[in-house]
């Protein structure tokens, strides 16, 4: 028998943990510790829990994912890969049968992704097959860059990794001028770096919320809290000699020996500088010091910024975004 339950948090915390398709995002105490509203909703086969949907409150309801996450949506508790395909096959298709009954009378409009991990989306293409007068799923492929971190490697062999006429050349040549600097944390005030942040966007040709730089603000002060949470965010500082603040800042979202690049940004000084391919040359460095088993440069699916970051060496990797959409919209 398969059936959905909401579960607490401290539920959903412990089943994250094991989870080897949770994005760090879904962890629920940084979600708590973020000020979001959450819910957890359980998917079974009898008593047994193979799936956890997460959901949070924005002013869209439960429809969005947090700002700035992703590979934000469900994941399986356990690895069933060593399942018989039979029974992976139907657990997947009856346990999110029951979920998405569930998930659609909260979140109606529901936008999240599935990680990388998550392989099989054959019951979200089944339930637009089999119910199309409901609620149907537009399924978006996507592709993120994220660099494989071998066992022992050190910075020359980094450097080695990168396209020879691009990355390596310019990352050599700061090495050799040494004048670039990075140290961790923020040693600013955090309007500081909101200001410099928005000022990247606004160059850029983009614009950014009010709402999403309050999140940002929230992001950056608590990667100066230190706590034994198991997701944080951290924030690398980029300074040069002869500038009294700094030429920009990148934060990352660390945790499950894993990296996450979530925003970047310098000054025109630090750009001319390449103070941007320093600063993920050094936040690299830092997931190998770390042992972390992998870097994600968050997206790569325009033509100029999948050729960015492939030149550090970064795959190609698959992952799905997802929106649940009437058939007449």
């Amino acid at each position: 028998m398969y059936l959905t339950k909401e579960i607490s948090e401290s539920e959903a915390y412990a089943l994250w943990k094991k989870s080897e398709t949770a994005s760090l995002f879904s962890e629920p105490k940084l979600l708590n510790e973020l000020g979001l509203k959450s819910r957890y909703i359980g998917g079974y086969k009898n008593e047994d829990l193979l799936v956890v949907w997460p959901l949070i409150e924005t002013d869209e309801g439960f429809n969005s994912p947090p700002s700035f996450s992703y590979y934000f949506g469900p994941y399986l508790v356990k690895n069933n890969q060593d399942e018989p395909p039979y029974k992976k096959y139907r657990n997947n298709y009856e346990v999110f049968n029951s979920l998405i009954e569930k998930v659609e009378t909260i979140a109606p409009k529901i936008n999240f992704s599935l990680s990388p991990e998550f392989l099989d989306l054959r019951p979200f293409q089944w339930w637009n097959y089999n119910k199309p007068k409901k609620n149907n799923f537009q399924i978006d492929l996507k592709y993120t860059a994220r660099y494989s971190i071998k066992k022992g490697i050190n910075e020359s062999q980094i450097i080695s990794s990168f396209r020879s006429d691009d990355k390596r050349k310019k990352i050599k040549d700061i090495r050799k001028k040494n004048l670039l600097k990075t140290r961790i944390g923020a040693f600013q005030d955090f309007d500081f770096y909101i200001e410099l942040y928005n000022n990247t966007i606004t160059r850029s040709g983009g614009a950014i919320s009010e709402k999403d730089l309050i999140f940002l603000k929230k992001l950056i002060k608590l990667s100066t809290i230190k706590t034994n949470r198991l997701v944080s965010p951290l924030l690398i500082e980029l300074n040069a000699d002869g500038f009294d603040t700094p030429l920009g800042f990148q934060l990352l979202l660390i945790g499950k020996k894993q990296s996450y690049a979530l925003v970047q940004s310098t000054i025109d000084k630090g750009r001319e500088l390449n103070g941007n391919i320093f600063l993920n040359f050094k936040s690299l460095c830092y997931a190998c010091e770390n042992k972390f088993l992998s870097f994600d440069f968050n997206g790569a699916n325009s033509p100029n910024r999948a050729d960015d970051k492939h030149a550090f060496g970064a795959d190609a990797v698959q992952y799905f975004n997802l929106r649940l959409k009437k058939d007449d919209v």
